[in-house]
This record gives C-alpha cells, sequence and structure tokens, in this order.
C-alpha cells in the first residue's frame, strides 16, 4: 500500500484484535515474524510488514525528517489507518522496540498495549562503530562515487556476511534491492548529495540521541497503556536497560525466559519461549 509517498509492503495473519510485529534493527519481514504470524493469528490478526529504507521489499524513499523513526511511525499510522485497523498491541525486538514506544507516544489512539523485547542499551557509544556502518560509510561512497558505487559496496559486504566475514559497509541496499528489484532503480534516482545528507541526519541523530529512540524519561512516564518487558542478555540489549524503562512506565511488567532455556539457545527458541506469557498478557489488554 502507498503511504506516505511510498510503497510499503505489508501481510496481515489472522482475524480478531489486532497485534502489530515490527522486527529489529531495520529487518524486513523474517523468519521471527513468521513465527509471531504462525502462533498468534489463531486468535488475533496479525500484522507484520518492511520499513521504507530497510532490508525489506518496501521502497526505497527518503524523506525530509529528523530521522527514519519518524518516518516509520508516520508510515505505519497512516498503514493502518488506510487499513481501517486498530488499536492495537505494538510488539517489537530492539529497534522495534523502540518503534512501538514511538507510536505509544506519537499515537496514543493507536495503542492498547505493548510487548517489548531486548531494549536496546543507553550507551550511544556502543552504536558508533554499526552507525559509521550503516551511515557515515555509505554517505561518504555516494557522495565520492555516486549511488552505483553505493550499492556495489553495498552488495560486496552482503557478500562477505554471506560467506561469514566481517563488512565494512551497511548491506540494506543490496537487500532491499534483492528483495524488491525496483528499488534498483530508485536507488539510481536518489542524487548522491541527497543520500549522503541524509545518512548523516540518520547517523547524528542517533548518536546523539536521548534514550531511546530519542525519548525523553517524562515521555516515557507518560505512556499510561499496559507494557510487557522481555530483557535482553547481550551487550547491545542488557538486562539495565529493560529495567531502567521498567522503572519508568507506570503499568509495566518484566517476563523473564524460562530458566529451562539455556543462555546459549538461539533468539527464535528463547523468543518463543514466551510465548505462553504473552497469550496471557494479550488476553488481559486485548480481550479483556
Amino acid at each position: 500500500m502507498t503511504v506516505n509517498g511510498a510503497s510499503i509492503a505489508y501481510e496481515i495473519f489472522g482475524k480478531g484484535p489486532l497485534l502489530v510485529w515490527t522486527e529489529g534493527g531495520r529487518f524486513g519481514r523474517n523468519e521471527l515474524s513468521y513465527l509471531v504470524t504462525g502462533h498468534f493469528s489463531r486468535q488475533y490478526s496479525v500484522l507484520i510488514w518492511d520499513r521504507r529504507n530497510g532490508f525489506g521489499a518496501s521502497d526505497v524513499a527518503l524523506a525530509d525528517s529528523p530521522s527514519y523513526m519518524t518516518t516509520d511511525v508516520e508510515d505505519l499510522h497512516a498503514l493502518l489507518r488506510n487499513l481501517d485497523l486498530g488499536p492495537a498491541c505494538f510488539a517489537g525486538a530492539s529497534a522495534g522496540s523502540s518503534l512501538s514506544l514511538w507510536m505509544t507516544h506519537r499515537y496514543p489512539d493507536d495503542v492498547k498495549s505493548l510487548i517489548l523485547f531486548s531494549v536496546p542499551t543507553d550507551n550511544v557509544a556502543l552504536f558508533g562503530l554499526g552507525v559509521d556502518k550503516h551511515c557515515f560509510s555509505l554517505a561518504e561512497i555516494a557522495e565520492r562515487g555516486g549511488m552505483q558505487a553505493a550499492i556495489d559496496a553495498s552488495t560486496e559486504s552482503w557478500i562477505c556476511e554471506l560467506q561469514g566475514q566481517p563488512s565494512e559497509r551497511g548491506t540494506w541496499l543490496a537487500q532491499t534491492i534483492y528483495r524488491k528489484p525496483s528499488n534498483r532503480e530508485r536507488v539510481l534516482a536518489i542524487d548522491p548529495q541527497l543520500f549522503a545528507a541524509t545518512m548523516r541526519r540518520w547517523g547524528k541523530f542517533f548518536l546523539s540521541m536521548s534514550w531511546p529512540a530519542g525519548l525523553t524519561e517524562e515521555d516515557l512516564r507518560s505512556i499510561s497503556v499496559p507494557v510487557m518487558i522481555v530483557p535482553g542478555d547481550d551487550e547491545i540489549h542488557p538486562r539495565q536497560s529493560a529495567e531502567r524503562l521498567l522503572s519508568l512506565l507506570n503499568q509495566a511488567e518484566m517476563v523473564e525466559f524460562p530458566a529451562t532455556v539455556p543462555a546459549e539457545a538461539a533468539v527464535i527458541e528463547k523468543f518463543y519461549s514466551v510465548f505462553p506469557a504473552m497469550d496471557e498478557f494479550l488476553t488481559r489488554t486485548l480481550l479483556d
């Protein structure tokens, strides 16, 4: 569906009250998205989607906004209005949890509850290398060699990752073209100077933002919907971030991974292990 000048890819499964799932990072629909839909579409409508300018099958379409987070929130709100859906429980992992919080802050009437997995750290310095890789390095390449050079660098880095090697550039340009080939022409049509300026604006916002994703503690305290928090267990998603969020949200509760799930278990196994707790939370916040 075209919203705000960009075609946004989405799918809806099931019937009933609405659950909206957003992946972490800027990833599009993946195995975890379909695990969520496979389980929860038995009782709910489940919407999964790809953000613009990300790794999925939505358009590459730059917007004149302070950050990609602002654009994503406006796109998701418009998508729900066009589909005449909501209010909903918004759920997501990592950056998907940040976007869910932003939806509640920006459009509280859209939101009945939140499920937040692996809240990101408030130590912005840890993101420095990632911001350089995904934003600043691509800006420099496009400015110096044009958009085809940026696509080539992104593709080379993706090949490195597929071979199990470290990559130096952001791979999202290559991956979104793979998932939606028409994005190649959209990328090539972008003025390299505009692309570079946009990437630098994204990077600077990310490095200077308050936590999480530009929201202040006052913003977070104003959120009044029920919230389920599942803490992360790594450096980028430390338990302390979940505990801090728990202290700021007045209707939040913490749910732990079961003790029977080993620390080295795959992420998808860990998420699946808390689906029963999600079922109970959704019954209270969407069905009651």
